[in-house]
C-alpha cells in the first residue's frame, strides 16, 4: 500500500500531540500510535526524512530504506545545494528509533510536538522547542514520504 504525500499531509493534520499527551501509559498518544504501528507489521519501507531548523543553513533530506526493521540504505534524497548541512538522522532513521526518541524526550521532559500518521501510527513529525531564548534553537524532523513496501 503506497501513501501519497497529499494523503499523508491530510492525515497529519488530524493527529498531533504535545509531550504532555505523549505519555507512554496505555492511554497516551505515544502508546496508542506505537501499538497501531506494531499491529501493521511493517518491517520494509522507504522514507524521506528532513531536519528543519532556523538559522542560515538548511539540511539535506535523506532517503532511508529500511528492511526487516533495520537501515539497509541511507542516501541524500537530492543533491546538496552547496550551503546545506548534512545530518546523520541517526535518531530517526527507522520508525522504531523515532518512537524511542519521543519516549526519551518525554522521560527527560523535553518540550516537543509530535504528529502521527492515522493509518500506520508512524511519527511523521517530531518538533523540539529548544531554548526559547535562542531564535534558532528549536528544530524538527519531518517525514516527507513514508512508503511501506507491503503490509505483512
Amino acid at each position: 500500500m503506497k501513501l501519497s504525500l497529499l494523503t499523508v499531509l491530510a492525515l497529519l493534520l488530524a493527529c498531533s500531540s504535545s509531550c504532555a499527551q505523549e505519555s507512554t501509559k496505555a492511554d497516551g498518544a505515544w502508546a496508542q500510535n506505537r501499538a497501531l504501528w506494531e499491529s501493521k507489521h511493517i518491517k520494509d519501507y522507504d522514507m524521506v526524512v528532513e531536519r528543519l531548523q532556523g538559522g542560515t543553513y538548511s539540511y539535506v533530506p535523506y532517503l532511508i530504506s529500511v528492511r526487516d526493521g533495520k537501515v539497509a540504505n541511507k542516501t541524500p534524497a537530492r543533491p546538496n545545494t552547496g550551503l546545506e548541512v548534512v545530518d546523520s538522522y541517526e535518531a530517526v532513521e527507522t520508525v522504531d528509533k523515532m518512537f524511542d526518541t519521543i519516549r526519551r524526550g518525554c522521560e527527560d521532559r523535553t518540550e516537543m510536538k509530535v504528529e502521527y500518521d492515522l493509518v500506520t501510527g508512524a511519527p511523521m513529525s517530531i518538533g523540539f522547542t529548544g531554548n526559547t531564548y535562542v531564535a534558532d534553537a528549536g528544530y524538527a524532523y519531518r517525514v516527507n514520504e513514508l512508503t511501506p513496501l507491503e503490509f505483512q
